[in-house]
């Protein structure tokens, strides 16, 4: 037995991770991390793993950072008295699944770019078009094919499994950030400015925009969300409409970017999820910040 901690990251987490990490220890937080990467895609040693965690440090929280569905689906195995600070297993699998979501901001009236089931594929008339499997992170699972052909074969690779197929909207990606806890919400946004295509962006410019967090109050509100979700739109260069892009309910690419402004997610989490009212955010506009000037 190695003693009594506050939190413990039951996995690697990569660059996320490490920010989540730092935040919590600036707070005098006892938080240690585990090393998951030799089961990553081995459910029962991951599980396996959490358990000879629990029983080594026995902490009074477990905070995910990517494998909060898998811990939530066994929150009842858990310790009696240990903090779980995320959804409900069944409600982050609506949300993370393209298809789910999507079929969500539809029924909300949350604008989305134009989508094409599969027979309609003559209608489209300017490629690239968008190709999303249901699954995936960091921009895997998405496809930009540049003609009828290339749709096809992704079509086809599916095997019959739910996929998307919508229009590609040129301009900036703006992600918000939001933690929704009982009767507490907050939510801030930034904008990506670098990479335009797939993974974690490095680039971001922090920006208000309050049109978007009301869309992402209205989706975290109807699934009576619980815990950090992120929420991507993309804004069109030409008319400067926001079309919603995907959920992400967990902690964003972006994390350092909103603690830099001011937007402490990791430890306001905490503080909720340990029934203490966080101080009202003071966040900070237009502040650029990259993953390569801190080191991450």
């Amino acid at each position: 037995m190695m003693g009594k901690i506050d939190i413990l990251i039951p996995e690697h987490g990569g660059k996320i991770g490490t920010v989540v990490v730092e935040s919590l220890r600036r707070h005098g937080l006892m938080v240690e991390q585990i090393d998951d990467r030799n089961v990553l895609n081995d459910e029962p040693g991951f599980l396996r793993l959490l358990r000879a965690s629990l029983e080594s440090y026995s902490p009074s929280m477990i905070l995910p950072i990517f494998r909060s569905e898998t811990v939530a689906r066994h929150r009842s195995e858990l310790p009696e008295g240990v903090i779980l600070p995320v959804a409900d297993a069944d409600v982050m699998r609506l949300l993370d699944d393209k298809v789910s979501a999507s079929d969500i901001c539809r029924s909300l009236g949350i604008p989305q770019p134009h989508l094409y089931a599969d027979n309609e594929f003559d209608a489209i008339t300017d490629y690239p078009v968008v190709f999303k499997r249901n699954h995936g992170l960091s921009g895997s699972g998405v496809y930009f094919p540049k003609d009828r052909i290339a749709l096809d074969n992704l079509v086809a690779s599916t095997k019959g499994r739910p996929h998307l197929v919508m229009d590609f909207i040129e301009g900036d990606d703006v992600c918000v950030d939001a933690i929704r806890w009982d009767g507490y919400f907050h939510a801030e946004c930034y904008k990506v400015l670098l990479p335009k295509g797939k993974g974690i962006s490095l680039v971001r410019q922090t920006v208000c925009a309050p049109s978007l967090v009301s869309h992402v109050r209205t989706i975290l509100d109807a699934c009576d969300y619980k815990g950090v979700c992120g929420v991507d739109f993309r804004i069109d260069d030409k008319t400067g409409e926001a079309f919603f892009l995907e959920c992400n309910p967990r902690f964003s690419g972006g994390i350092n970017t909103q603690i830099a402004a001011g937007f402490d997610i990791p430890f306001i989490l905490w503080q909720l999820a340990n029934c203490q009212s966080p101080a009202p955010v003071t966040f900070i506009p237009n502040l650029i910040d990259s993953d390569q000037d801190r080191g991450v």
